[in-house]
């Protein structure tokens, strides 16, 4: 019964969004969420570092630390999880990977850890959006 009513409940709202909300865009909502959070226009010579520590389900934790300017188009991302050091670089378009100090990664390790351009730039084009 209670299964019903949630059901219920999210098709409602399901619907009176549907029919009421705004016709948003993606772009169009990104914009005016930039607008809304960035009122100077203050992020497209955003330079600085951030450190993010999460906590996964396994009781492990994963500290990411990024670096990014991006006037100078550069992006850096250390995660440490496991006394693995994972460190993924663009700089200007070029792309480099160290695994514990090395570039000198096995297409294993390059496979296992997902450690690929196209990723990075995903992982870099997630944050610029935060």
């Amino acid at each position: 019964m209670m299964m019903l009513r949630c059901f219920l409940l999210f098709a409602t709202l399901l619907f009176i969004n549907t029919a009421f909300g705004q016709d948003l865009t993606g772009n169009q909502l990104l914009q005016k969420a930039i607008e809304y959070h960035d009122p100077n226009g203050s992020w497209s010579s955003f330079k600085g570092r951030l450190s993010i520590t999460m906590n996964t389900p396994d009781g492990k934790e994963r500290v990411s630390d990024i670096t990014i300017d991006l006037l100078k188009q550069y992006f850096h991302l250390t995660s440490t999880r496991d006394r693995i050091i994972i460190e993924q670089t663009l700089n200007q378009g070029e792309c480099k990977f160290l695994l514990n100090g090395s570039p000198k990664i096995s297409k294993e390790d390059k496979k296992n850890r997902r450690l690929t351009c196209e990723r990075a730039n995903m992982i870099k084009n997630y944050g610029y959006i935060l």
